[in-house]
Formats: structure tokens, C-alpha cells, sequence
């Protein structure tokens, strides 16, 4: 699996129009099987920071996707940034819930690096 993260500073007077774009690639992905998940965020601080993530099944699809027409408008909204976004492209081997949590906060657990080394064995 591929994550993709992109935070966004949006000019002064761009916020709306960055939402808009990201929100509209958000719907065009929602008909993408090969895209597990697409999310817009924004923090509720002053930097008004905009988070947009997508995730994908394979790298694969992921490279598709950033060579598409519909990754234009992606494009377009880091332009109105404020500044250079921080960009990251996650590659996910591995998976764990809420039983890592139970495992970690169990009385009877091992030290954290144990159980955590064990795991993934």
C-alpha cells in the first residue's frame, strides 16, 4: 500500500479555492477502485494547514494515478500554497489495530520492543 500526504499552507485568500480542488480530486477518486482511501483535513489552528492523503493498493496504481490528467488539479492546488508543501509517499508493509495496543498495555505484556520485534517475525 501507498500512502501519499501532502500539507498545505494556503495563501491568503486562496483557503476556499484550494479546498475546492482537492475536494473535487477527492470525488473523482471515490470512483477509483485501486484508491483504498482519499481524505481532505484541515487543522483548526491558526495556520489553517490543509492535509490531503490518499492511499492506494500498489505502487502501481499510485504511479498511475500521479501520471493521470485528474493529478493536474492536485498540481493547481499546491500552487496556491503559501510556501513549498511537505510532501511524503509512504510505502506500508505491514498493518497492526488495536491488538498491538492491547498487546503493548496488557500488565502481562513483554517490554514494548520485544512484543513489537516478535510481531513481525
Amino acid at each position: 500500500m501507498i500512502v501519499a500526504c501532502i500539507e498545505l499552507k494556503p495563501s491568503i485568500g486562496e483557503r476556499k479555492a484550494m479546498l475546492e480542488i482537492l475536494q473535487f480530486v477527492e470525488r473523482g477518486l471515490s470512483n477509483n477502485p485501486a484508491c483504498l482511501s482519499c481524505g481532505v483535513y484541515e487543522k483548526l489552528d491558526q495556520s489553517r494547514t490543509i492535509l490531503y492523503e490518499e492511499k492506494w493498493e500498489s505502487e502501481q496504481s499510485f504511479c498511475n494515478h500521479i501520471r493521470s490528467s485528474s493529478y493536474l488539479a492536485l498540481l493547481n492546488a499546491m500552487e496556491l500554497a503559501q510556501s513549498k508543501p511537505t510532501i511524503s509517499f509512504n510505502e506500508v508493509t505491514s498493518t497492526r489495530s488495536m491488538e498491538l495496543i492491547e498487546a503493548l498495555r496488557s500488565r502481562e505484556a513483554k517490554t514494548e520492543g520485544e512484543m513489537i520485534h516478535e510481531d513481525h517475525q
